[in-house]
């Protein structure tokens, strides 16, 4: 049997932003806490040939919910291989459960994109028979399968990966026209280009360190850091104690989203 390729977890840096990112409720201590927890891919057994890939967090899926988890996860292989993602055989069966890409192709080279590499898992809870998927923490929810593959005798793919699903890179696109046809031009191109991307990231940094946004962005989604909105958050709520909750508290007040006030800031800094 070929030892091709070994797991690693992404840095912490990337695991607490991308977390954040999707799930906002987390703070950052608690996204810390659950980095720290991570556990990497394992065989079940000596004639396995999936590893495990374990939830960083709890979670429930009622039929038709969709949810995308950052695994924390990174995979270094052999040129010539790939790592192929696939729900649990025993959650496919019982409920369903779904890869949005139906399944996922993890290439060599992901492991060195800006992104390190990281593996996402956007899934999908199909069950057409009412069922609710409840995930525990640390409990298996994805396999991945290396395989080998092969490629085409005239293949002569050269491209270097920048960036991965979900997250893309930058493109310059410079070319010789009919205005400029010099070296010359193709060059001032590049740097006008890149001073643009320069500017833009000078405005996202000011307007994340200088502006009201986090703590506005907090101070939405502060019902989730105490009581049942925590409990919730954590996955410590079934949905019948949420229909319980929802009839004794009844209609909850309308809150704005402050749209125009996001986009004004956005203005102001940008």
């Amino acid at each position: 049997m070929q030892k091709i390729a070994q797991f690693f977890k992404v840095s912490k840096e990337n695991y607490i932003q991308a977390l954040r990112g999707e799930f906002p409720a987390y703070d950052e201590a608690a996204a810390e806490k659950i980095y720290e927890e991570l556990k990497l891919p394992m065989r079940a057994t000596k004639g396995s040939a999936g590893y495990d890939f374990y939830a960083p967090f709890s979670f429930t899926l009622a039929p038709g919910e969709t949810i995308k988890i950052p695994t924390g996860i990174r995979a270094k292989m052999e040129e010539g291989w790939v790592l192929q993602l696939f729900p649990r055989s025993g959650l496919g069966f019982k409920f369903r459960l779904q890869l949005n890409n139906t399944v996922g192709i993890i290439d060599s080279d992901y492991f060195d994109s800006d992104n390190e590499g990281h593996i996402f898992a956007k899934i999908t809870n199909d069950s057409n028979e009412g069922k609710t998927l409840q995930v525990e923490a640390g409990t298996g929810f994805l396999q991945g399968i290396f395989l080998p593959f092969g490629i085409t005798v005239d293949d002569e793919a050269d491209g270097i990966r920048n960036g991965g699903f979900g997250d893309g890179g930058t493109n310059f696109d410079a070319k010789t026209r009919r205005n400029s046809t010099d070296l010359e031009d193709i060059f001032i191109a590049h740097i006008a280009g890149m001073d643009v991307m320069a500017r833009a990231l000078e405005s996202a940094a000011k307007l994340l360190e200088e502006s009201p946004y986090k703590k506005m962005l907090a101070d939405r989604y502060a019902s989730f850091d105490s009581g049942k909105g925590k409990e919730f958050e954590e996955g410590k709520l079934t949905l019948e104690d949420v229909v319980a909750y929802a009839k004794a508290n009844g209609e909850p007040k309308q809150t704005s989203g402050k749209q125009e006030l996001y986009e004004a800031i956005v203005n102001m800094y940008c």
